[in-house]
């Protein structure tokens, strides 16, 4: 079981970066709390803003996809998590997340830029892309009005 969820991490990682060593560390807590297990993903270079982004979606994709402990069958990342990858990853995750889903048996959403769209166009054949992201589109927001936003509404969130 454990090995499996090593391998999956693994098999991900490896779509993004052939060449770069990847995988989870898991390490016993033994201290006073409720965690039993401390788990790190690690990716070689990961400090990098862009690679530390595959990482965290290669783990996330290994916890929907092992199914342990969990009945989600979803998985949502925001802009923000691709927002520093190169366009080819970003199209790497975008056909891993599709190999994983398109059955119905899971489903992936992001949020995604204009920008971060376009940018991967050309690393698709066109067929590919129409299936992969065109098609998936399934709510456009503008910034034109706030009618075209999220909510309907402006919300200014102070963080």
């Amino acid at each position: 079981m454990v090995d499996g969820n090593f391998d999956q991490f693994r098999s991900f990682s490896r779509r993004f970066y052939a060449d770069k060593p990847g995988g989870l560390l898991v390490k016993n807590n033994s201290g006073e709390n409720k965690i039993r297990f401390n788990v790190e993903a690690r990716i070689e270079d990961d400090a990098s803003d862009g690679i530390n982004e595959v990482k965290i979606f290669c783990y996330d994709m290994t916890l929907l996809t092992r199914h342990h402990n969990h009945n989600i069958e979803f998985l949502f990342h925001d802009s923000r998590l691709s927002s520093n990858m190169d366009p080819r990853q970003r199209a790497t995750l975008f056909k891993i997340a599709y190999d994983y889903t398109h059955d119905g048996n899971a489903q992936y959403i992001a949020s995604l830029n204009e920008d971060q769209i376009e940018s991967m166009r050309e690393l698709f054949e066109e067929d590919e892309f129409k299936t992969i992201i065109s098609d998936n589109i399934v709510l456009e927001l503008t910034d034109d009005s706030p009618k075209e936003k999220l909510l309907g509404i402006q919300a200014d969130m102070r963080y």
